[in-house]
């Protein structure tokens, strides 16, 4: 059966919806949408050189108002966060054995 995506957060004009996980990654993808019509504006996911996660527009969604930059840029702080932790958990566990 396959996983469903679950749905991350929703704002006035968009939803985030994560992506099942694929086996062996570390880091999810979320779909950024669009809330009246579902229109897939972009993707957030984890840009390795940066680790960081960061917005890849879909070439037809290319205008975005400050409201929704900073709601996509709130999501990819909190996610960037947490993976940080991740990480250090992971790091400190190790250390540990």
């Amino acid at each position: 059966m396959t996983p469903r995506p679950e749905q991350v957060r929703e704002t006035e004009y968009l939803r985030f919806v994560v992506e099942p996980k694929i086996e062996g990654n570390r880091t999810v993808t979320i779909l950024v949408r669009n809330r009246k019509d579902d229109f897939l504006l972009g993707v957030i996911k984890w840009y390795g050189p940066w680790r960081q996660y960061t917005f890849y527009p879909t070439e037809q969604s290319a205008l975005f108002n400050y409201k929704c930059l900073r709601e996509i840029a709130e999501v990819c702080l909190a996610r960037t966060m947490g993976q940080r932790e991740q990480a250090r958990l992971r790091r400190a566990k190790g250390a540990q054995l």
